[in-house]
């Protein structure tokens, strides 16, 4: 994958990126087949397509920790705030 493609994908959401994640997942495993029949031309498709998987899971695994971190972040602040009131 280029670079852009990789900067569209992290623009997308998390549903999308699975959408395409299981795309990619039923495009390897025809490869797979077609390398066994001896038809597909292009040997090195399944290091592409599984390396392509990868990158994906990687930005769907970001914005996962990002969404906790976020989450952490907010309940953080929400305790300071509750304990700046009761102090007041």
């Amino acid at each position: 994958m280029k670079k852009k493609d990789l900067q569209d994908l992290r623009a997308k959401g998390t549903e999308e990126l699975n959408k395409k994640a299981a795309e990619m997942g039923l495009e390897l495993i025809k490869v797979k087949a077609k390398l066994l029949g001896s038809k597909e031309k292009n040997l090195k498709k399944v290091k592409f397509i599984r390396r392509d998987l990868a990158q994906i899971s990687t930005i769907i695994r970001e914005k996962e920790i990002l969404k906790e971190s976020n989450r952490k972040f907010a309940k953080t602040d929400d305790d300071e705030n509750s304990t700046e009131k009761l102090e007041s």
